[in-house]
């Protein structure tokens, strides 16, 4: 069975309003657990959309991106 379309999955944006997103963040390892690695993931609150992620370490400049 496919998906559907994601056009038709996604609600519309209202240009009217500013979207309050949420951060998150997970840990995981690469390879062996002294590679530590975090996934940042950046969700619109309404939609629940995933907007954003990045990967690195903990740190704010890894946020930021």
């Amino acid at each position: 069975e496919q998906l559907p379309p994601l056009e038709t999955t996604l609600k519309p944006v209202d240009p009217e309003k500013i979207p309050v997103l949420e951060m998150d963040e997970l840990w995981s390892f690469v390879f062996c657990l002294d590679n530590k690695v975090w996934i940042w993931i950046a969700v619109n609150r309404e939609t629940r959309e995933i907007v954003a992620y990045a990967c690195g370490d903990r740190g704010e400049d890894t946020c930021r991106i």
